[in-house]
Order: structure tokens, then sequence, then C-alpha cells
């Protein structure tokens, strides 16, 4: 399922925020000339590890784990509210079986065009070797799609500016 960002992708933007800075203190100062394809490769290469990390892993693992998930649907079978500081919001429960044995799961990330209400069903991948871990399928290829989208536009309008610049 989505998870929030990882270390790795929170040290990959921290590293682009301080080679930003590093970019225009030089260019204010003129401390050192840096060469405006170095920065345009350090963006792509950074851009390219937020967004699309996550959509190839998520290839790589339907890949390698395609005989260790079963597919089955699992019932919306309650909503409930979870309090923090910030506010709130409704996590689902959700209830399964694999290999005649019921399972229940709280559902607190997960990406839906339409909210869920009790009763419906989705389709999930339930790991054979340990039944605990599931996949929302559609929740996942959206989110891998969506990153993805965003990945190219990011990735395209630099080069873009760069191609319209040094041509």
């Amino acid at each position: 399922m989505y998870k929030k960002f990882t270390n790795a992708e929170i040290a990959v933007m921290g590293f682009m925020l301080i080679a930003a800075l590093i970019y225009r203190i030089a260019e204010d100062y003129k401390l050192i000339k840096v060469p405006s394809l170095i920065v345009l490769i350090v963006w792509l290469l950074s851009i390219g590890y937020i967004f699309f990390n996550r959509s190839i892993k998520l290839l790589i693992n339907a890949i390698s784990n395609r005989n260790n998930f079963y597919i089955t649907t699992a019932e919306i079978t309650d909503i409930k509210e979870f309090q923090h500081s910030n506010g709130s919001y409704d996590y689902y429960i959700i209830s399964y079986e694999y290999k005649n044995k019921p399972y229940t799961q709280e559902i607190h990330v997960s990406f839906s065009i339409h909210k869920w209400k009790k009763g419906d069903r989705i389709k999930i991948k339930v790991d054979r070797n340990s039944p605990e871990n599931i996949i929302i399928i559609f929740s996942d290829l959206s989110v891998a799609l969506l990153m993805s989208i965003i990945g190219l536009i990011f990735e395209a309008v630099p080069i873009a500016v760069y191609i319209k610049t040094h041509s």
C-alpha cells in the first residue's frame, strides 16, 4: 500500500534544496560558475528518484512476487474516524478470507476515485506467505500512475526550458 515519503526520498529532497541554495548563492555572489547542464542533470536525477522510484519498485515487486499473491475481494465492514492534533480522517476496516480463514485489516492510507462506503467491495492481493500483508490493487496502480505523470511533467519542463535557452 502507499506509504509516506521514505528517508531516502526526504534526503533527496533535502539535497535538491541545498543544491538550489548553493547554486543561487554562487550565482548571486559570482563565486563559481555552475554549468546549466550540471544543474539540469542534478534536477532530472533527483526528480526521477522522487517520482519514479516507487513506480519502479512496484513494477519489480509485482513481477518478482506475482506467484506469491492471491487476488481476492475485501469488504469495507466499518468506517472509523481517527482524531489527532491536526484534525481527523476516516480510516476503513476491511475483512477478507484466505484459505477459509477470516482476516481483518485497518486501512489508513489508500487512494480511491470515490469515497468508500460500508459494504463496498475492493480488489486486493493477499500475500500467500503472510496473509496479513495485502495490496489494494487500484490504490497502488493509481498512485504509481499519478506519481509517474507528475514526474514526467517535472522532468519535461526543465528539459524544454534548457532546449529553448540553449538553441
